[in-house]
């Protein structure tokens, strides 16, 4: 009975949710401006900045006025603005506006707001890059609109001591992973690749749609409409949560694009990439491929800080979609590279990259479940030695009380040897009916004796079957400790031939679209490293993998897996070039939510799928020595904290995303790690 209370317990705390109650999906008030404002990639005299219109007559073209000023300067004000203008919105670019302000002062907090026909935006903020001073910039990726709350969105946009925010790819996801349908109008059109999770969990729950502005937004939707219409659907979406876009008008964002923003190679990638372009302000350039195609490139160098960084955004989905180049990033962005690194002289350089750089090996999965096994097998054994000592005091205790009651017993028997008596039940039954007739308060206490007595015999019932079950629960421990020690030995030798019975590295993901599955990639951006005499003090900012870690970067042989013997406190000859961070995903499922997809029964945030995290974590630490740090289950973002003659901080944030923090949303970091000038590993400050 308590094991299936146990395991019932276990379901209902494992038990999916369902969709959210409270989508916490609203337009900003000030229409037409209901998608709200925002900037992107600040330089020292120049910022973009963005709106949209939201227009009934859908014309082809109207006005938009801007005004940008410095809240610091008494002298200006939204009234009598530094720097002002017009631009058009055109129906042919979704009523998107993106202007270039340029001639703007370094490092310098302004304010901006548009306005059109008598109406007027929220204000935003931004801030162009410094030539001085600190520098912090915060990193996420994997934003799902679909899988939970974007409480990590409103915590950016709460803290003031950030530069800029830099999206390292997947900014929205037009498909909702079947696991992950918490924030999901109803009533969305069946489509194989985008919305067909949707309709099987959510149904017709109409709650979900209660607001008109929601109802609209779903029946706007054409799903056999163009990958153009449609991505522009889920940017504007996405572009309905007021978090995000606190975020967006608090921040320049600048961004990176990869596969979940841009639709696949047989799709109109042409127009999921305009989409973007249009809602995703940043700077791009055209150039021409060696077929003679067009195509938009988003490579950028920002410089923050005199000489303090240089964030090198690189572009390894699009730019990689030219086969005849080759590689991961293609012939055109090595050239580009090549540029920029020989005219680099900051301290630091931080590559963007949508994909994670060093590899997520699985060869030493063994070794790391040697001691998950090693620890069930200690505990199985302590079980079966806590009911064998239970086993042999209930025995001893039983054997003295057989001896106590044998020798009562003769003596009782000797005492009445000689004695010829009536049936001592008949004597006691007729005392207890006169006592009964003669004093009725009697008759009751003999009624509670006789109760007494019966449970005493009950007592005695239960102790004689107490050896019994001691012997179950030894053979029990018993056979659990033979079954660990054989699933022991068979999982360490199976899993050891099969991950490494060929020779090589063997990746969690291996695809050519990443940089396990383009090794030469990577090596040749290390021989460009060195080539220009910039092969230290280099970060890489990834995104893409939905869990978070602190890596060393080095040269390592595949081949000879030489990576699985890396240890950065000895001082074994090792080519290290910096070091990585992948601060996990904002919101997409992590490592817990895709083996609670696999099991079915270890749902993130419950003791059990606490427990299998845990497990995870450590497997997959012990498996890459070149993690620093790895973590499986947190959502939220990394930041990064420059300052001259100061080590490099790094800082993970974490936050729910299946509830929403009211109030002011708090961001502490859940760990911190240090980088030094020239040694290109990190270090925990406090080890």
């Amino acid at each position: 009975g308590a094991a299936l209370a146990l395991l019932a317990l276990l379901a209902l705390a494992s038990a999916a949710r369902g969709v959210f109650d409270d989508l916490h999906l609203a337009p900003d008030a000030r229409a037409p401006f209901e998608h709200g404002v925002g900037s992107a990639d600040p330089l020292p005299d120049s910022v973009l900045l963005w709106t949209r219109l939201t227009l009934a007559g859908r014309p082809a073209e109207a006005r938009v006025q801007w005004r940008l000023w410095d809240p610091a300067d008494p002298a200006q004000d939204a009234d009598s603005p530094l720097r002002q203008g017009e631009a058009p919105a055109l129906a042919a670019d979704d009523w998107t506006v993106t202007i270039d302000v340029r001639d703007l002062a370094p490092g310098t907090r302004y304010l901006y707001q548009f306005f059109f026909e008598g109406a007027s935006s929220r204000q935003g903020r931004t801030k162009t890059a410094a030539v001085d001073g600190p520098v912090s910039l915060a990193f996420l990726s994997c934003t799902s609109l679909w899988s939970g709350y974007f409480n990590f969105y409103r915590a950016l946009a709460q803290d003031d001591s950030l530069d800029a925010v830099v999206h390292l790819g997947d900014f929205s996801y037009p498909d909702i992973d079947p696991d992950e349908v918490y924030r999901v109008p109803s009533g969305l059109c069946e489509d194989p690749r985008w919305f067909k999770p949707a309709n099987r969990d959510v149904g017709g729950k109409a709650a979900d749609n209660s607001l008109p502005f929601l109802r609209d937004k779903v029946a706007a939707l054409n799903c056999s409409g163009s990958d153009l219409h449609r991505y522009r659907w889920v940017h504007s979406l996405y572009m309905l949560d007021p978090d995000f876009r606190d975020a967006r008008a608090m921040h320049p964002f600048i961004v990176t694009l990869d596969n979940h923003d841009l639709a696949g190679r047989e799709s109109d990638f042409a127009g999921s990439r305009k989409a973007a372009l249009e809602w995703v302000p940043m700077r791009v350039t055209t150039r021409v491929a060696p077929d003679g195609s067009e195509h938009v490139r988003s490579l950028r160098n920002l410089q923050f800080g005199a000489g303090l960084v240089d964030l090198v955004m690189l572009d390894t989905y699009s730019e990689s979609a030219v086969p005849e180049e080759g590689g991961l990033l293609g012939e055109a962005q090595h050239a580009w590279l090549d540029e920029v690194l020989a005219n680099s002289t900051a301290k630091w350089r931080v590559f963007g990259s949508a994909k994670a750089f060093m590899p997520f090996t699985i060869n030493g999965v063994p070794r790391g479940l040697d001691l998950m096994f090693g620890l069930v097998f200690l505990s199985l054994l302590a079980l079966l030695l806590v009911c064998l000592g239970m086993e042999n005091q209930c025995a001893a205790h039983f054997a003295s009380e057989a001896i106590v009651n044998l020798d009562d017993s003769l003596t009782h028997k000797n005492s009445l040897a000689s004695v010829t008596e009536p049936d001592p039940e008949e004597i006691v039954a007729e005392l207890a009916a006169q006592r009964a007739q003669r004093h009725p308060v009697r008759a009751h206490l003999a009624t509670a004796r006789t109760a007494l007595a019966q449970q005493r015999k009950a007592m005695q019932r239960s102790h004689a079957n107490s050896p019994r079950t001691l012997r179950r629960c030894t053979c029990l421990g018993l056979v659990l400790v033979i079954v660990s020690i054989v699933i022991w030995i068979a999982a360490a030798i199976g899993l050891r031939v099969l991950l490494n019975g060929e020779p090589g590295l063997k990746y969690l993901d291996g695809g050519e679209e990443t940089w396990e599955g383009q090794p030469a990639s990577r090596d040749r951006l290390f021989d460009q490293l060195i080539e220009h005499r910039v092969a230290s003090n280099n970060i890489w900012a990834v995104g893409d993998m939905h869990f978070s870690y602190a890596a060393d970067v080095l040269r390592f042989n595949a081949a000879e897996k030489d990576l699985l013997d890396y240890n950065p406190f000895t001082d074994d000859p090792v080519e290290r070039f910096g070091v990585e961070m992948l601060p996990g995903s904002g919101s997409r499922g992590n490592l817990d939510e895709k083996m609670n997809e696999i099991l079915g029964f270890v749902r993130p945030g419950t003791p059990l799928g606490r427990l299998a995290s845990n497990i995870a974590d450590h497997v997959v630490s012990t498996a890459n020595p070149h993690f620093r740090w790895f973590e499986g289950s947190g959502h939220g973002y990394g930041v990064l904290r420059f300052a001259d003659d100061k080590p490099v901080q790094a800082q993970f944030m974490q936050f729910p995303i299946l509830e929403r923090i009211e109030g002011e949303v708090v961001a502490e970091p859940v760990r911190v790690f240090e980088l030094r000038d020239g040694d290109n590993f990190w270090t925990d400050p406090l080890e």
